[in-house]
């Protein structure tokens, strides 16, 4: 096995992969474990033993079933101010207006909504969306992407590389797709091995970089192709250590009460702050790269 990052194969077993939901995926991908490497501590099960067409499978039919759906979870408008945070890092580093702004992935179209709102004369396209989503939808094409007239100038991937067995791969050829001077936009979770086995379901992620992990993986992988502008993080921006502990058991304790009295008990603690825009740390629930095409 190696490090899907650096392609190290020093690694550190974490345990057992927790199946805290989704009963299809187990059965899709069983006994999976978590292993750290020692080199960029980027945390990724062992992805020799994952089938390639049984993952397929999952996501093309009991993936979103699983609920996991894209439009299951938060308020559309919420998820249009993450992307317009997500189409301002782009917009920092075109030198033009880009005539088309292609998500991978789309799923809800909230990232594509913002793109509208931010280039309103931008040709907006995907490859996979909520069905119920693009049906509702008049701006967005749904075009494959071996079936583009021409290469685009974004392309985004929010919440994707973390599910893929050999991200480098995936990226090399979406980065074919992609105008010279082109932006590739990426949004992936914020998760150090420790908070892994912790949070409430996978979804299922495969692979869970750190801010040093994703860019080592552009230095070491891709270097010739797409040179990376920037990193950093955005979301939720929660404390971390002692105080991360007690915050997050007072607020399991008001959802516990909550459910079992079936009264709303007030928060004990206030909700984490939420940025849209990226900031320059480490500290966010997710992680963001921007690179532009050579």
């Amino acid at each position: 096995m190696k490090c899907v990052a650096c392609q190290s194969d020093d690694f550190i077993d974490r345990g057992k992969y927790k199946y805290v939901h989704g009963d299809a995926w187990q059965k899709y991908a069983p006994a999976l474990r978590l292993f750290e490497c020692r080199n960029c501590h980027t945390t990724q099960v062992d992805h020799e033993r994952l089938n390639l067409q049984k993952i397929i499978e999952y996501y093309g039919g009991s993936y979103r079933g699983d609920g996991h759906s894209a439009t299951s979870a938060g308020g559309f408008e919420k998820k249009v101010k993450r992307g317009l945070g997500l189409a301002r890092l782009a917009d920092k580093y075109l030198d033009r207006a880009p005539r088309e702004f292609y998500e991978f992935g789309a799923g809800h179209l909230a990232n594509l909504e913002a793109a509208r709102r931010l280039w309103p004369d931008a040709r907006l396209l995907c490859d996979d969306a909520d069905k119920n989503a693009i049906s509702g939808s008049d701006s967005v094409e749904y075009v494959p992407l071996d079936q583009l007239d021409r290469k685009v100038d974004v392309l985004l991937m929010c919440h994707v590389l973390e599910h893929l067995i050999d991200p480098v791969a995936e990226l090399r050829r979406l980065a074919g797709y992609i105008a010279p001077g082109g932006i590739l936009l990426i949004e992936v979770p914020n998760k150090p091995w420790l908070s892994v086995n912790g949070q409430k379901s996978h979804d299922p992620h495969i692979t869970f970089f750190t801010r040093d992990s994703i860019a080592l993986m552009f230095e070491k992988n891709l270097s010739d192709v797409l040179q990376v502008k920037e990193t950093g993080t955005s979301g939720e921006i929660a404390d971390t250590g002692f105080k991360y502990f007690i915050k997050e058991n007072l607020r399991f304790a008001k959802r516990r009460l909550t459910k079992l009295t079936k009264i709303d008990v007030t928060n004990p603690v206030a909700a984490p702050e939420w940025v849209f825009e990226t900031r320059p740390d480490d500290k966010g629930a997710t992680l963001r790269l921007v690179a532009t095409k050579l």
